[in-house]
C-alpha cells in the first residue's frame, strides 16, 4: 500500500502526480490512496485496507500449514500402508514465498508503530 499523504497542502511543485503513483503501486502488487491527517481523508480507509490486508495474508499462512500437517499425517499413513496403483504420490506445487515476504514487511511496520 502507497499513500499519498498531505493531499490538502496543495504544493503541485513537490507533489507526484496521481497517476503516476498509481501505476507505481499497481506494479509493485499495491494500491495507491491519498490521505490528509489535516482533514482526515482516507485515514480510517488506509487503516481498515492494511488490517485486511493483513489478516488475508495471516489466514492463507494458517490454511497453508494446517494443509502441511494434514499431509504429513496423510504420508506417515501412507507409509504403513501398500503404495497405490501408481506406487507414487503427486507432491504439492508449493508457493506462497510472496506472501511470507510480505508479512516479514507487515511485521516490520507493526514492531515500528508499537515504538512510537
Amino acid at each position: 500500500m502507497i499513500l499519498g499523504c498531505k493531499t490538502d497542502n496543495g504544493n503541485e511543485s513537490t507533489r507526484i502526480g496521481h497517476e503516476e503513483a498509481q501505476a507505481f503501486a499497481q506494479q509493485q502488487g499495491g494500491v495507491y490512496l491519498e490521505t490528509s491527517s489535516l482533514d482526515g481523508t482516507n485515514i480510517s480507509l488506509a487503516f481498515t485496507m492494511l488490517r485486511m490486508r493483513v489478516h488475508r495474508i495471516l489466514k492463507r499462512k494458517q490454511e497453508k500449514e494446517q494443509k502441511q500437517r494434514e499431509d504429513a499425517v496423510s504420508d506417515t499413513r501412507s507409509l504403513s500402508s501398500p503404495p497405490g496403483p501408481t506406487g507414487t504420490k503427486q507432491e504439492d506445487a508449493g508457493g506462497g514465498d510472496e506472501e511470507e515476504d510480505e508479512l516479514a514487511g507487515l511485521s516490520s511496520i507493526g514492531a515500528i508503530l508499537r515504538k512510537s
